[in-house]
């Protein structure tokens, strides 16, 4: 999980480093990228797959949206396999076993 939150956080700088060159834009009603907002929308793209307030101005910006979807769809495959691997193996029906 703790590599979740360090990618959430590496991309949120590549997305202040994109807000402020002109890749990505955020909706009219958010006037600045506060750490949390940036944070948030990023979660938001790496678990629904969809930012609520981000948009895509370049083709570099869809670039980076799209390579953080794949990593979210990656990343949550990870932990879902993490997380079928902790539970305890099934008893066998069988009667003939021990």
């Amino acid at each position: 999980m703790h590599n979740y939150f360090e990618l959430i956080g590496w991309f949120g700088v590549l997305h202040v480093l994109m807000l402020h060159r002109g890749d990505l834009t955020l909706a009219t009603e958010v006037d600045q990228a506060s750490f949390f907002r940036i944070f948030r929308e990023n979660l938001l793209l790496m678990v629904s797959f969809h930012a609520e307030a981000t948009t895509a101005r370049t083709q570099l910006g869809q670039a980076l949206l799209t390579f953080q979807n794949l990593i979210g769809v990656l990343m949550t495959f990870l932990v879902l396999a993490r997380v079928i691997a902790m539970l305890p193996p099934p008893k066998s029906l069988d009667k003939h076993d021990p």
